[in-house]
Order: C-alpha cells, then sequence, then structure tokens
C-alpha cells in the first residue's frame, strides 16, 4: 500500500477567462514574449547569451532615445534593485542629494538614501499633482551645494506624469547631476535622451515595455558609467561600476541573471522598437480614456486633474462604505486584478492600461465593476449599470 501524495498546498483558482491585469506591472505581455521564456535552456556563460545580452543592452539604450551615444546596464531584481544600484554607486562621500517626491515612488528615493546614509533633503509637493518646475528650480536656487537630484517620471501611486523633460533642463543649467527613475514611463511617455538632459535613467522591463518582471536597468553615458571607479562600493551585488565593467568590456553579466528573462526581454524590445513611442502612448492613451469615461458615467470621482495625468494609470475614489481593498480584492476573484491606491488617505483603487490590452479587455472591466458594486454596496452605487454600455461608447 502507497501513502496519498503528500499536499503541499492548494493553487488559487483562475477564472475561465483568465486574469485581466489592470496594473502598473506586471502586465499583459505579447504572447511571443511569453514563448520566449520556453524557447531553450541556456547558460548564463554561453556565446548565444553573452549576444543577446549585448543585444538587449543596445536595444534599450535605443528606446530611451540614447542610441550610439548611451549605453545600459542590465540587473537582474526589480526597478528598485535599479534605483539603489544608481543612489548608492554614483554619490561619493560628500554628496548632497536633493529628492523631489510627490508620492509613494519619491518618497522611496529618500528611503534608499536613508539606508545608505547619504546626505538628503527632499522637497516634497502635493501628492496627486505633477511637480511644479518652478518649485524645483526655487529650490535649486536654495542649495546651491545640490550635487544630485533624482525624481520619478511617472508617480503611479495615482497615476501623475511629471514633466521631467523641464525639469531636466533646469537641474543641468543648475550643474547637478540628475536621476529619473524612468520605470514606469520608459517606452510610453515622452523622454529621450538624445534631447532631454538626463544623467541616470533607471527602468524596468515589466511596465511599459511589456516584458516578464524581474529585470531592471540603468542607461546613462558610458564616460558616465567609467567615472564611478573614482567612487569606492557601497554594495557588493548593486555596484553599478562592476556590471557595467563586466558587461561593457566582456558581453558578461557579472552575477547569474535571469537568462529566460533576458530572452522575453529581448523579444519584448523588438516589439516595442517596432511599435515605437508615440503609437504606444497614444494606444493606452486611448484604452485609459474609455476607463475614465466609464468611470465618470458612474459617478465616480477622478483624483487627478486632465493635465496632470499620464497615458496609462487612473485613480478613483472607491464609493463609500467599500473600502479600496474590499473592491480590489473582489474584482480579484472575478479575474480582474486592480490595485488600491497606497499615497492618499481615503479610499482610492488605480486602473493601468499598460500592457497587450484591447477594448474587449476595457468592457470585461466595467462588467466586473459593475458586478462587484452592485454586491458590495448597499447604496446601490451603479445597480443599473447595465444601461451604461460597459463603459464605452
Amino acid at each position: 500500500m502507497t501513502d496519498a501524495p503528500r499536499v503541499v498546498g492548494t493553487p488559487a483558482r483562475i477564472p475561465a477567462g483568465g486574469r485581466l491585469l489592470l496594473t502598473p506591472g506586471p502586465v499583459a505581455v505579447a504572447p511571443s514574449v511569453r514563448q520566449a521564456v520556453a524557447r531553450t535552456d541556456l547558460g548564463h556563460r554561453e556565446v548565444v547569451t553573452r549576444r543577446c545580452l549585448a543585444e538587449v543592452r543596445r536595444k534599450l539604450a535605443s528606446l530611451c532615445g540614447g542610441a550610439d551615444q548611451y549605453t545600459s546596464v542590465l540587473l537582474t531584481g526589480s526597478g528598485t534593485a535599479a534605483l539603489e544600484a544608481v543612489l548608492c554607486s554614483v554619490t561619493p562621500a560628500d554628496a548632497e542629494l536633493l529628492v523631489v517626491s510627490n508620492g509613494r515612488f519619491g518618497d522611496r528615493l529618500e528611503q534608499i538614501a536613508a539606508v545608505h546614509k547619504l546626505r538628503c533633503a527632499t522637497l516634497r509637493l502635493p501628492v496627486g499633482r505633477a511637480v511644479d518646475p518652478v518649485a524645483v528650480q526655487q529650490a535649486l536656487d536654495a542649495r546651491p551645494t545640490v550635487t544630485h537630484v533624482a525624481m520619478v517620471q511617472h508617480e503611479t501611486s495615482l497615476g501623475v506624469l511629471n514633466p521631467v523633460p523641464a525639469i531636466a533642463r533646469i537641474v543641468r543649467a543648475a550643474g547637478p547631476e540628475f536621476i529619473v527613475d524612468g520605470i514606469s514611463s520608459i517606452g510610453a511617455e515622452q523622454l529621450d535622451l538624445a534631447h532631454d538632459p538626463v544623467d541616470w535613467l533607471v527602468g524596468s522591463a515589466n511596465k511599459c515595455i511589456e516584458a516578464l518582471a524581474g529585470l531592471s536597468f540603468v542607461c546613462a553615458r558610458p564616460e558616465r558609467f567609467e567615472s564611478l571607479a573614482a567612487i569606492g562600493p557601497r554594495s557588493f551585488y548593486l555596484d553599478l561600476h562592476q556590471h557595467y565593467l563586466a558587461q561593457q568590456r566582456n558581453d558578461a553579466p557579472l552575477f547569474t541573471p535571469a537568462v529566460q528573462l533576458l530572452l522575453a526581454l529581448d523579444e519584448a524590445l523588438a516589439l516595442a522598437l517596432d511599435e515605437g513611442v508615440p503609437a504606444r502612448s497614444a494606444r493606452y492613451a486611448a484604452h485609459s480614456e474609455q476607463v475614465r469615461d466609464g468611470l465618470s458615467r458612474r459617478g465616480l470621482r477622478l483624483l487627478v486633474p486632465v493635465p496632470d495625468r499620464s497615458s496609462s494609470v487612473t485613480a478613483f475614489e472607491v464609493p463609500p462604505p467599500l473600502t479600496a481593498a474590499r473592491l480590489c480584492d473582489a474584482m480579484s476573484a472575478a479575474g480582474v486584478v486592480i490595485y488600491p491606491a497606497s499615497s492618499v488617505t481615503q479610499e482610492v483603487a488605480i486602473v493601468a492600461t499598460m500592457g497587450q490590452l484591447t477594448t474587449e479587455d476595457v468592457k470585461r472591466f466595467f462588467l466586473v465593476l459593475d458586478e462587484t458594486l452592485a454586491a458590495l454596496s448597499p447604496s446601490g452605487v451603479c445597480r443599473d449599470a447595465s444601461r451604461l454600455e460597459a463603459g464605452v461608447h
């Protein structure tokens, strides 16, 4: 008699229609990107892997507008890993950092700086509003000893797009190096390294590039990476200079990377470059407008003013007495994934249109939203939503 197999755990139920990710990463990816992961088993020291690494680095620089003037360094880890690599690698002992924050992810820059005991001041601006370039200019005028400025371009905690190109010119004129978190903007928002003076640009694979989670990168001029030799490392794994030397001189990773994710990123970058940033931004924006129109017609308040909105993330107030967490959990159980917002005290949820989405996906979102609100809200919000054509004209 044999023992019954041990049950380790019960997998979560996947709804019949599959899961619909309406989140600012991870996102729905193209079938060819998903298939790339299963293409073959590869070792990280093989010639084909090294060639793929070199090609991915080239494509990343091109997507960021850098072409031959810039290069990129790839890291295995989330976008936060690349942010930390930059902040702890490019700031010498006498550096003075100014963090510009208008949300949760701007605050994260400050938190990383604190961990590495960097001298840091924070310009904290209103959440849910785009950063005012004048405020940055005034902060730099008041602190002439600042050597580095760091900020987020797309503050996805509420879907605010900050005017990085304009601020980049202000920072360049003042003299500090400019560090930009482009994790949720690269591939879909305006930022061109050939014209916008950003010194260090940080990105991630699993947002607007539409690859899989687990890889991040830093894009800069080669001479910037070379200059890091004069700065002692604060981290072993996140030593940006050592990663650069290994990848630039040997076409090899410094440590074992996520090889299969590298193959998927290579495919996603080919698709992104073929579509182009303006077209991808327009695709995201068209779906966002459908989302915003449908939410407004249901009487759900949008938090970010029109001029400050990104092309791909929308924040809306959840009607009381519901909480955002309860709404999101219920929708997730029905196969549609959205997130509660984390930068505000009121109950707010965010919907993202990054990734391979269609108008039918937007209709499905509203179908599940209407059913969930009708089931959970005693006030009857959206109980007659069947007359709203699923939020899409």
